[in-house]
């Protein structure tokens, strides 16, 4: 009797878990500058079934409650695409996506996408105060009229003290 109990209770499979689910992407990282779109497709396998797909957004390790709902959005589909558009947001600290998949058991997978922006040449340009000075308008009232000569930048606490120095980078680019 006691064996015919023992084969019974081993023979059950449904007491089996399942495998957690996993999350793979399309790809772990990327680099890029202001304006450039970073895609990335997450596929889920959760063989007890997918509860849900939760996307949270982090600038460096601090969720950004301007992403989804305080920073999640929720998604049921095992593929999802994801794209984002590179922005100064990402400049002093890299964006991370972290994608989780949670089944129907409860159990979890991760995987995170991590996003380094570059500064464009075009957003250095134009939000940079390179404290230039023109010599241009001031000899209007005398004679001969002066002529507009822009030369190097004054020191600034910036990178890029001269004007020479913002050259060299616009073509490393």
């Amino acid at each position: 009797m006691q064996l015919a109990a023992i084969s019974f209770s081993s023979c059950k499979k449904d007491d089996d878990p399942k495998p957690a689910p996993t999350v793979t992407l399309s790809a772990t990282t990327f680099s890029g500058k202001i304006g450039d779109v970073a895609t990335v497709t997450a596929t889920v396998v959760a063989p007890e079934g997918l509860k849900e797909l939760r996307v949270t957004k982090y600038l460096g390790t601090t969720v950004d409650p301007n992403f989804g709902t305080n920073g999640t959005a929720v998604h049921t589909d095992l593929t999802h695409t994801h794209d984002y558009e590179l922005s100064a947001e990402g400049l002093t600290t890299p964006a991370r996506f972290n994608f989780t998949a949670e089944d129907k058991a409860g159990q979890t997978g991760t995987a995170d996408f991590i996003i380094t922006t570059e500064p464009s040449v075009s957003y250095l340009l134009t939000t940079y105060d390179w404290l230039w000075k023109s010599k241009f308008g001031k000899g209007f009232d005398t004679e001969p009229a002066a002529t507009e000569q822009i030369q190097d930048c004054e020191k600034t606490t910036s990178t890029f003290s001269t004007l020479t120095e913002l050259i060299r980078l616009i073509l490393a680019h």
